[in-house]
This record gives C-alpha cells, structure tokens and sequence, in this order.
C-alpha cells in the first residue's frame, strides 16, 4: 500500500490558516536548535511556506537562509513572507530535498519541520551525518509529534 501524497500545489493558498496546528513542531525545533553564527548558512529542507526558516532567520539576522520545497506555489509564499518582513540574505527555491545543490560542509544549520513530521528514518539515510548540521532538535523530542522513527 502506497501512501498518499498530498498535493501541496493546491494546498499553498490555504496552508498557513491551518498551520496553526503544526506551529508547536517548528517552534520545537527553533527553540532546541544552537544559535548559528553570524555569516552561517541555515538550510531549511520542506520549507513550505518559510517555516521554521524564518523564524530562525528573525531571531539571527545575520545569517544566510536557504529554503528549498518541491512545492513552486509554497516557495512563492515563502518569498512573499521574507520581502514582507524586510529579510535579506534569505533564498527559496524550488527543489526537492535530495537535489540541495548544497555542499554539507557549508551548512551551519539545518532545520525542517516537513523532514521531522512527515518522513520516515529510512527516507532520511541520504542526509550528512555530522550533528553540527541538524541542530539539538531530534524528532523524538518534539513533544506531541510523530517525528522520524
């Protein structure tokens, strides 16, 4: 049996109304992350609509902050959000997780509320092993979420 994937295309429109459900994952994961230094590259992998990206990117303006989503529709949001709020440095872009074009060694951060919520440890074995590029944050500490297994 094949899960179904959710078409995050038409959801675009409508998914920051009920990301209120979610929020308390992406706000796990900003508050166990360490505090990037200034000039770092904080890579936010399943951004959706910028989020936890630009929460990071509020609280450490002096980073740099690449999104990446599959979802062209969410990134555009994404952008959106990041004009809005004045962010420099800031990047969304339109690809899937597995094609960064990233070097890990460049990744000072890495946050992704999409990875812990809706991917299974099997599907996250590609990923860099060094801890200094995922943060404290682990999917078996954000409490209330089903996070990797």
């Amino acid at each position: 049996m094949t899960a179904q994937v959710p078409d995050y295309d038409a959801l675009a429109a409508k998914f920051d109304r009920v990301a209120s459900f979610i929020r308390p994952v992406a706000d796990a994961i900003v508050a166990g992350c360490r505090s990037p230094p200034d000039g770092a590259l904080v890579l936010d992998l399943g951004c959706g609509t910028g989020e936890p990206g630009l929460t990071v990117k509020k609280r450490h303006p002096a980073v740099r902050l690449l999104g990446i989503d599959q979802s062209e529709p969410m990134v555009e949001i994404a952008r959106s959000k990041a004009r809005r709020l004045g962010l420099s440095d800031t990047k969304f872009e339109v690809r899937l997780m597995s094609d960064t074009a990233v070097e890990p060694a460049s990744v000072g951060l890495l946050v992704s509320r999409c990875l812990w919520l809706w991917t299974t440890k099997a599907s996250t074995r590609r990923l860099p092993r060094q801890p200094e590029y995922y943060g404290r944050a682990r999917p078996t500490r954000l409490r209330g979420g089903t996070g990797a297994r």
